[in-house]
C-alpha cells in the first residue's frame, strides 16, 4: 500500500457528513510524529544506545538477530566470538 493510498483511506474516514475535507498536511501530521528527534534503538543485552534507528527495517539493520532484537556492535562481536569458539570445540 503507498503511503498516499494509505492518507487517502483515512480522509475518507475522516469526512463524514457536513465535514469539509482535512488538507494533506493534517492529515500527514495526525500520522507522522510531531518532533524532528529520531529515536534510536539500544542494545537488548547491555542497554547501549546504538546508533540505528528506530524506524529502519530490520532487513536493513545490521547486528540485528531475529528473535532477539538489536545489539551494539560490542555485544555483536562478543556473540560472534562466543560462537566461534563453540564452532572450534565441537
Amino acid at each position: 500500500m503507498k503511503k498516499n493510498d494509505f492518507l487517502g483511506g483515512i480522509s475518507g474516514l475522516l469526512h463524514k457528513g457536513k465535514e469539509k475535507p482535512m488538507s494533506a498536511q493534517i492529515i500527514k501530521d495526525t500520522v507522522e510524529p510531531h518532533n524532528n528527534i529520531e529515536e534510536f534503538e539500544h542494545c537488548v543485552l547491555c542497554g547501549a544506545l546504538t546508533n540505528v534507528p528506530a524506524a529502519l527495517s530490520v532487513k536493513h539493520r545490521q547486528n540485528y538477530v531475529i528473535g532477539l532484537g538489536q545489539l551494539c556492535q560490542r555485544c555483536q562481536g562478543k556473540l560472534d566470538r562466543e560462537m566461534r569458539e563453540e564452532n572450534q570445540n565441537n
